[in-house]
């Protein structure tokens, strides 16, 4: 130890035997195994578990269970002590189960990092295997969780969920699998709005038709897949496509519609590009269909209306200012 002449304290230390030698970190390196209160923890996950699986009408909350959380903690100790990520051999297996390995204890990882997956999941390819820890966590079925967390002398930490009855049965995840929407209350949600802007305008209520709801959801599914292919029954049809869930909750084209309305020049309604807004005001309309459809994270959303609008020589009869 000394000091420079600018009055900075150098010191230097030396050890016996060298250190850091290429090859030799894990044998050598040994981080402090921390403690975690692992009943506080079990209890965070079920929250976390349970706020994903609210997102998805139709699907319970799952409890803790003694008995399958012994059974996750006993394979979670394992994976601590081989340090290796991997799934409790299938002949072993008596429940669903996630797993997750991190350098960190948080409880919102493996919970968010399963749960992410519904950005690849195809909902009309349920069962890939790459996004079934998503599947496994929202299966409607699945009643009891169990969670075992473990950290290895690396300072890996393990986390095992296991759930009873268990997910991913072939054959079952159409009846288990839901959207994270209910497409009905979305359809009232929209035609709430559509008809408070129709009051607005002087026109009357349309109501929602099942046979063009049925048409509208085949087409935004057909849509998803490139398709846009319109029945004419369908008369005027807005398609629109978004990122995320704010579709749902502010429907995205209904959005769009009051866009229009901003920029509408009401002397020349037959040469201004607001033809959705126009049909949402117009007049001899009666009634509509609407469909939704998630790919990933995007969102495909139909609406139909009948009678057809936007007709040339009719507007200045069905389109009426405030």
């Amino acid at each position: 130890m000394a000091r420079s002449d600018t009055g900075k304290l150098l010191t230097v230390c030396n050890y016996d035997p060298h250190t850091n030698f290429w090859g030799t970190y894990w044998e050598n390196v040994k981080f402090k195994v921390e403690k975690v209160d692992v009943e506080l923890y079990r209890k965070q996950i079920l929250e976390h578990t349970n706020n994903f699986r609210k997102n998805h009408p139709q699907v319970d909350p799952l409890v803790l269970d003694d008995a399958i959380s012994a059974f996750a903690q006993e394979w979670a100790d394992t994976l601590a002590k081989n340090d290796k990520l991997e799934h409790r051999p299938k002949n072993a297996q008596k429940f669903g189960e996630n797993v997750f390995m991190g350098s960190e204890i948080n409880e919102c990882w493996p919970t968010d990092y399963w749960y992410n997956e519904i950005a690849e999941f195809e909902w009309d390819n349920m069962e890939k295997e790459s996004t079934r820890h998503f599947t496994q966590l929202v299966w409607k079925a699945s009643k009891k969780l169990g969670v075992g967390v473990a950290r290895s002398e690396q300072g890996n930490w393990y986390v095992v969920c296991n759930y009873d009855p268990s997910g991913n049965v072939p054959g079952k995840f159409g009846d288990n699998v839901k959207p994270d929407y209910d497409l009905n209350e979305y359809r009232k949600k929209l035609l709430t709005a559509i008809n408070a802007l129709r009051k607005e305008y002087h026109a009357e209520p349309i109501v929602l038709d099942e046979t063009m709801n049925k048409n509208a959801q085949a087409t935004a599914e057909k849509y998803s897949k490139g398709k846009v292919e319109f029945e004419p029954s369908l008369q005027f049809c807005t398609v629109f496509y978004s990122e995320g869930t704010d579709c749902v909750a502010n429907p995205t084209h209904l959005w769009f519609v009051n866009t229009q309305e901003k920029a509408l020049d009401w002397k020349k309604l037959e040469d201004n590009k607001a033809d959705t807004f126009t049909q949402a005001i117009w007049q001899s309309t009666k009634k509509m269909g609407a469909g939704i459809f998630r790919k990933g994270n995007n969102f495909y959303t139909v609406t139909c209306f009948y009678p057809k609008g936007n007709l040339k020589g009719k507007f200045a009869d069905n389109c009426k200012p405030k």
